[in-house]
C-alpha cells in the first residue's frame, strides 16, 4: 500500500451509445471503500465521435471501458497494450516500441521474447529468449513481460489474466487502462471493475510517480461467493428470525459494554437483513461483503446501511465503530487459522476502545447432525434450486453445492456455486484470540442466557449448533 492517501482522478472514456457503462461503474465505485490508498473522483467522457480530442491535463488516470471505446475516440492509435497480471506482455500491433512509458518504473522485471530479439529493449531484469510459445508458457518466471507482435499468444494471455491484473495502454504520456468490459459477461461486471480497482491498489501506486512494484496477489483472483444464488438468497434464508437475532445481538452489546451504541459495522453482511434493521433502529451502520452481487441486492432495499465491498481479510472501514458483526457463521469461510487472525486484527483497528467485536461459527456438532450428507430441494417460480452438503471430516470441511436451475422457455440453464467452510474446534478459536489483544469476554448459543466460558470447551464443540463469541476491545 502507499504510505500517503491521495484523491485520484479518473477520466473514463465510455463506449458511445452503452449508458449502462457509467452506470456500472458509479455502482461499482460506490461499493471501493474510500478509506483505502486509492481514494477516487470520477469524471466522464463519452467517445461520441470519430474525431481525436485534446485530452485536457486534468486527470491522474485515463480509464477506457473497452476496446471500442478507444478505436471511437483514437482510431489512429492502432492496438498497442502493457498486460501486468499473473503473466506479463506487451504487445504493439506495428512491430516493437523501443521504450516503455516514462510513468512505468519496472527495475525488477525481465525482457523476455520469442525467436529474434529485433530492437525488444533490455529491462534491468535482464533479458531471456524463448524457442517457442510452448517453452515461454512453460518456463516464464513471472518476472518477465513478454514482448513482440504474437497477436494470438498475447490475446490469449490478456484474456486469461482480465480478472487478476490491468491492461494499460502506453500510448498515452499520463497512466492509462483498459477496464475490457467488452470481454466480459455482464452478469459478472461489477465484480470485475472492483478487482480492476483492487489490482491497480495493490500495484502500489504513490501518486503514479513510482510504479514500483507488481506483485499480482492470488487473492485477487475472484471466487464465487453468493453471485448467482444472492437474488435467491433471501427466500431462501426466509426461515430466519432476523429480528430476534438484532434483539439478542443488541442485548448483549448492552450487557458487555459501558459504550452508548450509535456507529455498527457488519462484515459479511450478505443482503444485509440484519444491517436494514439496525439502521432502521436509528443506528449509523456500515457493511461490507464479498460478494457484489449479494451488495446489489442489498442496495436495492428501502433501509440499507453504507455498502462496501470488502472480504473479511481485506482492509475495513476505520470509523471508531462501537460494534463489528460477523454473523451467520461466515467466520467459518475462512479455511486457515492464519485468516481468522487476520479478520480479528483488521476488525479490531476498526472498533472503538472498549468496543465489541461479535461473531458465530458452525460448530462440529452442527456438521454431524445436520450437513454431512444433505440433499434439499426448493422449487421456485424462476427454477429450481438444489442444495448438496457433506462433511469431510478428515479435513474438518463443510462442503456445499448449490444448483439453480433456471427456467428458459421450455428448458432449464443449469448453474452452479460450490462453498466450502472449515469446522473449527473452540478451542481452536480461543487460541487464535488469545494471539491479539481482544478480551473474550462471553461465549453464548440461541438456546438460552447462560455465558458458556467456562464450560469445557469440547463440550461446546458436540453439544450447540451454534456458538457466539463476544470479544472487547481494550481501553487504552
Amino acid at each position: 500500500m502507499i504510505k500517503n492517501k491521495s484523491r485520484i482522478k479518473l477520466k473514463v472514456i465510455l463506449c458511445y451509445g452503452i449508458a449502462e457503462e457509467k452506470e456500472l461503474i458509479e455502482r461499482a465505485i460506490r461499493f471501493y471503500p474510500q478509506n483505502r490508498s486509492l481514494s477516487l473522483d470520477l469524471g466522464f467522457c463519452a467517445a461520441l465521435g470519430t474525431t481525436e480530442p485534446q485530452l485536457q491535463d486534468d486527470y491522474d488516470l485515463l480509464v477506457f471501458t473497452g476496446d471500442q471505446a478507444i478505436q471511437n475516440i483514437f482510431p489512429s492509435l492502432g492496438k498497442s497494450y502493457l498486460l501486468l497480471g499473473h503473466r506479463h506482455s506487451f504487445y504493439s500491433e506495428s512491430g516493437i516500441e523501443p521504450h516503455l512509458p516514462h510513468w512505468l518504473n519496472l527495475r525488477e522485471f525481465a525482457s523476455a521474447y520469442i525467436g529474434e530479439r529485433n530492437g525488444i529493449p533490455r529491462l534491468l531484469g535482464g533479458l531471456s529468449r524463448h524457442d517457442s510459445i510452448d517453452d515461454y508458457l512453460d518456463k516464464s518466471s513471472g518476472k518477465e513481460i513478454l514482448f513482440g507482435n504474437h497477436q494470438e499468444l498475447i490475446a490469449t494471455i490478456k484474456n486469461q489474466s482480465l480478472e487478476t491484473g490491468l491492461v494499460f495502454l502506453p500510448m498515452f504520456q499520463k497512466p492509462a487502462i483498459n477496464l475490457c468490459m467488452d470481454a466480459i459477461s455482464s452478469g459478472n461486471m461489477v465484480e470485475h471493475i472492483l478487482n480492476q480497482l483492487r489490482f491497480l491498489e495493490a500495484c502500489r501506486y504513490n501518486k503514479f510517480d513510482d510504479f514500483y512494484q507488481i506483485t499480482p496477489d492470488q487473492s485477487l483472483v475472484p471466487e464465487t461467493s453468493y453471485s448467482l444464488f444472492a437474488k435467491h438468497y433471501d427466500s431462501y434464508m426466509a426461515h430466519v428470525d432476523y429480528t430476534a437475532w438484532v434483539k439478542q445481538v443488541l442485548a448483549w452489546q448492552a450487557h458487555y459494554s459501558s459504550r452508548k451504541l450509535n456507529r455498527i459495522l457488519e462484515v459479511a453482511c450478505g443482503t444485509c437483513n440484519v444491517s436494514c434493521r439496525l439502521v432502521k433502529k436509528g443506528f449509523e451502520v456500515f457493511a461490507t461483503d464479498k460478494s457484489p452481487q449479494m451488495l446489489l441486492v442489498a442496495e436495492s432495499k428501502p433501509d440499507h446501511p453504507q455498502l462496501f465491498q470488502s472480504e473479511l481479510t481485506q482492509s475495513l472501514p476505520r470509523r471508531n465503530f462501537d460494534m463489528v458483526l460477523c454473523l451467520f457463521d461466515s467466520i467459518n469461510y475462512l479455511l486457515t487459522k492464519k485468516e481468522v487472525l487476520s479478520c480479528l486484527n483488521r476488525v479490531l483497528r476498526s472498533l472503538s476502545c472498549e468496543g465489541l467485536f461479535i461473531f458465530d461459527i458452525s460448530t462440529l456438532a452442527n456438521s454431524l447432525d445436520n450437513f454431512s450428507d444433505l440433499v434439499a430441494y426448493t422449487r421456485k417460480r424462476e427454477g429450481n434450486i438444489v442444495h448438496e452438503a457433506y462433511f469431510d471430516e478428515d479435513r474438518m470441511l463443510q462442503c456445499s453445492k448449490l444448483v439453480f436451475y433456471k427456467k428458459m422457455g421450455k428448458v432449464f440453464t443449469k448453474y452452479e456455486e460450490e462453498h466450502r467452510q472449515y469446522v473449527y474446534l473452540v478451542s481452536e478459536i480461543i487460541n487464535i484470540i488469545t494471539q491479539t489483544p481482544f478480551e473474550l469476554l462471553a461465549i453464548h448459543c440461541l438456546e438460552h442466557s447462560q455465558n458458556l466460558l467456562k464450560t469445557r470447551k469440547s463440550d461446546l464443540d458436540r453439544k450447540y449448533h451454534r456458538l457466539f463469541f463476544i470479544l472487547r476491545k481494550p481501553a487504552q
